[in-house]
């Protein structure tokens, strides 16, 4: 069986519902984004999006219930009758253009396209840029080939993409651990110039996106990845690691030091035991699960429960 013909089979029938009701309206329709690049890595997708020709309010007249409350042109359009919760609700959105990103997260305005490119070009990653029409797929940035590589690269210049929206950074780490690729050095070198624009993201957002890296196969890894980027002094400045020697895939020896009580380490560290440091106090061993003040233990719940505490500077003792 050819790929694009497994590419349809695996495709839920909702999906192919909302994708053949615009067709057969004479818009072209694609699936975007990142269930394309799961499709293709024999994945299964979080959720499903879908870019068309149509304008939002020719969308919205073809579907029973859709949800449209943004200015970004995305018409959510609401299947109820599934129990799959990543089918309930499914984004459609017109081929646009966006302007300058003023806040460093969203476009000042969006301009609506007739051209697929202009879609696909604006978006962060190259394997996440490939659009998939009747099993077809569009691939203008080499997606497919990196891949294959494993390696996680900017659409474009990567200057261009991480200053229109910053938490782009923090998403390279988050996809490189869930995926088990590489960042590409353009990509890399692009995050430690540009690491300090972090701190334009709210707090909210970061924590989404430590939460998913916490709870990724290999979190330690990411922890050195933001420590490198320079990305990790600008959003949990209690912690700053100094690696000396480190085993990333394993085992993890570090010295840690504190500009203020740190409340969580060890939980997201992919090792059993790990050496402290607190203050000018002697190093200690300390067992997975645990997060630490300075003259008290305090057990973990959950990463967000941590970084939920982390931003409203509370600490939760056992």
């Amino acid at each position: 069986m050819d790929t694009s013909k497994k590419i349809i089979l695996k495709i839920p029938k909702e999906v192919s519902h909302i994708i053949n009701t615009l067709e057969n309206k004479g818009f072209k329709a694609y699936l975007v984004g990142g269930c394309v690049r799961d499709l293709l890595m024999d994945r299964e997708p979080k959720d499903w999006d879908i870019t068309t020709g149509a304008k939002p309010d020719q969308i919205i007249e073809l579907f029973k219930k859709t949800v449209y409350e943004n200015v970004f042109g995305t018409v959510a359009v609401i299947n109820e009758d599934v129990s799959c919760e990543t089918l309930r609700q499914i984004e459609v959105t017109p081929y646009r253009i966006e302007a300058k990103y003023s806040d460093f997260r969203h476009p000042d305005k969006v301009k609506f396209s007739d051209n697929l490119e202009d879609d696909l070009k604006r978006r962060d990653f190259t394997i996440n840029a490939m659009a998939c029409r009747n099993g077809q797929v569009t691939d203008i940035f080499g997606g497919l080939k990196d891949i294959k590589d494993k390696i996680l690269k900017a659409v474009g210049d990567p200057d261009d993409r991480f200053k229109e929206d910053s938490l782009r950074m923090l998403r390279a780490v988050r996809i490189a651990l869930q995926l088990g690729f590489s960042v590409s050095y353009e990509s890399s070198e692009s995050i430690l110039r540009n690491s300090n624009l972090i701190k334009k993201i709210s707090s909210e957002r970061i924590r989404d996106e430590l939460s998913k890296i916490i709870m990724s196969p290999n979190p330690s890894i990411g922890m050195v990845m933001l420590q490198k980027f320079g990305l990790l002094k600008n959003i949990i400045p209690e912690i700053i690691l100094n690696i000396q020697g480190a085993r990333f895939m394993r085992w993890a020896d570090l010295e840690i030091k504190f500009s203020r009580p740190i409340r969580w380490l060890v939980s997201i560290l992919d090792t059993k035991e790990v050496k402290i440091k607190i203050g000018n106090a002697e190093s200690s061993q300390y067992s997975r699960g645990h997060r630490f003040s300075e003259n008290k233990q305090v057990k973990i719940e959950s990463p967000d429960t941590y970084l939920e505490n982390l931003y409203s500077a509370q600490v939760i003792a056992d």
